[in-house]
């Protein structure tokens, strides 16, 4: 378990401050009582809530790291064609 305490703990500090905030407030919230991201803290919890806090840290820094640069992407694509209709179902040419 202690493991899983130190990778909570270290994806945790990749955050900002305000995210720090944010993430606990929404978790102390969802689980309905306070949420500390400490050795300490993280032993009152039970394994689905770890397994939750490291989900939600997971998806966070992966999110981060993975943002796609979206003003570069379209000074990229633009001036080509690219499709303008949005449809569902097989496709005909």
């Amino acid at each position: 378990m202690s493991e899983s305490f130190e990778m909570i703990i270290s994806q945790y500090e990749k955050l900002t401050d305000a995210e720090k905030i944010q993430v606990i407030t929404v978790l102390s919230k969802h689980m309905d009582k306070p949420i500390q991201i400490s050795i300490s803290g993280l032993s009152l919890l039970n394994t689905d809530e770890i397994e939750i806090i490291k989900n939600t840290l997971n998806g966070i820094i992966l999110t981060k790291e993975n943002v796609p640069d979206i003003r570069e992407a379209y000074e990229r694509l633009r001036g080509t064609d690219l499709p303008r209709n949005i449809s569902f179902g097989p496709r005909h040419d």
